[in-house]
């Protein structure tokens, strides 16, 4: 009977250690099951974040990607207006070159009448004065209404 006595006791023992053993597995499990939710959790809250992180990113790329289609393009329109300026520009002195060549050859023209002016003038002038240098050794009567004639005296 000691050994049925021994056999209850050790099955009593026995189901103690199982019901320990089966408290204690049960609370490894919670704990387990408890640090794997708040594993998931960082994982899923970090996940959320990258996303984030990634969308912002892409938002920042396709904004600098604008802004560089913009700039190009400003630059763009900024070298043809230079390219058009300067067109311009170039014309306009070509125009005002044209001009200044006219002018010139107006001024040499001019110049040359005067010249020739002044040369039919002072060559009438000095026949003039010929023929009163003549006259006073030929004619003098008649040097006197030379000299009138010739602008010398009123």
């Amino acid at each position: 009977m000691q050994r049925v006595k021994q056999s209850k006791e050790n099955r009593r023992q026995k189901g103690e250690i199982s019901a320990k053993a089966k408290a204690v597995a049960a609370g490894v499990r919670r704990n387990a099951s408890k640090r794997v939710d708040e594993a998931r959790a960082g994982q899923n809250k970090l996940a959320t974040e990258l996303r984030s992180t990634l969308g912002s990113l892409h938002a920042a790329l396709e904004e600098e990607d604008h802004l560089a289609s913009v700039l190009m393009e400003e630059q763009e329109n900024a070298m043809k207006e230079a390219v058009n300026s300067l067109s311009e520009k170039y014309e306009e002195a070509a125009k005002v070159q044209a001009r200044v060549k006219l002018l010139g050859d107006c001024m040499r023209q001019h110049f040359q009448v005067v010249r020739s002016h002044i040369v039919d003038q002072v060559g009438s002038k000095l026949t003039d004065t010929e023929e009163i240098v003549h006259a006073i050794h030929i004619q003098p009567d008649k040097t006197l209404s030379l000299i009138r004639r010739a602008g010398g005296l009123s």
